[in-house]
């Protein structure tokens, strides 16, 4: 049975680009940023929709490492944690919305072969189970979906 499973594949994708209660989507976020504006910090101590988009990639990867070996890939200290503006740059605007949409297909077909059983159950070498990190995905998503808005009133 996987009904809570379905339930949190189903926030997922509708974070993405669904119609929510919240009312915003990645995709109605992301919408108007391009290459010229990706980039741009309009406030020194707020971070650019790129670098906040690198973020979410590199945590959603770490996050399917996790599920797959128990073993994170990124940590607060982490280079990849936050890439600055230069290193994003090197890449386009465009690839790096590929890549969070990579990834997030990534961890919904992971997640649509496991069900409720499998989120009770705790990571290897950890104490937590896996539903502590399908639901902290989620709220790091609507976190990072809402600095990604404040961004966008400032540019």
């Amino acid at each position: 049975m996987a009904v809570l499973m379905e339930s949190y594949i189903a926030q997922i994708k509708d974070l993405e680009g669904a119609e929510t209660w919240l009312d915003e989507t990645f995709d109605k976020k992301l919408k108007g940023i391009n290459d010229n504006n990706a980039f741009t910090r309009p406030i020194k101590d707020l971070h650019s929709v790129a670098e906040i988009v690198s973020h979410l990639i590199e945590w959603r990867k770490s996050l399917l490492s996790i599920f797959k070996t128990g073993n994170r890939t990124v940590s607060m200290d982490s280079p990849e944690n936050w890439k600055t503006n230069e290193e994003l740059k090197k890449e386009s605007w465009k690839d790096l919305l590929k890549k969070l949409k990579a990834t997030q297909k990534d961890i919904t077909s992971f997640l649509s072969t496991k069900d409720d059983k499998w989120l009770k159950q705790k990571k290897p070498r950890g104490k937590d189970i896996f539903e502590y990190y399908v639901i902290g995905l989620i709220q790091h998503d609507v976190y990072h979906l809402g600095q990604i808005g404040i961004v966008r009133k400032f540019l």
